[in-house]
């Protein structure tokens, strides 16, 4: 899996900051994911490999085109997608928002 242009949700912290710095270390081009501009620039300023900030919510239903469109136009479709955002349950987002979330990885993987 070298050199792969790989989307890390939840990437500003966490495992999906975790993920990243493995993936870096491993030598992919990675596709950070997040709520929060700040923390996502501050994650690629640590990494060595080429990187892509999305400021983006995966519960927001149009995320996935905002995401996906964008490194498609940069670099190219991403062959790995790891989902690591929310790392617990919130019951704030509802039902509506799981869905939300759900249909993000589902269109992930189209």
């Amino acid at each position: 899996m070298t050199g792969e242009i790989c989307v890390v949700t939840g990437a500003g912290q966490g495992i999906g900051y975790a993920v990243a710095h493995r993936m870096a270390a491993a030598g992919h081009r990675l596709v950070l994911v997040g709520r929060t501009a700040g923390a996502l620039e501050k994650v690629a300023a640590e990494l060595p490999v080429p990187t892509l900030a999305v400021c983006a919510d995966i519960a927001d239903p149009h995320a996935a085109d905002l995401i996906f469109g964008t490194v498609e136009r940069t670099w190219g479709p991403a062959g790995v997608v790891v989902s690591a955002a929310g790392g617990s349950p919130n019951p704030a987002l509802g039902a509506r928002g799981c869905r939300r979330v759900i249909e993000f990885g589902r269109r992930a993987v189209r």
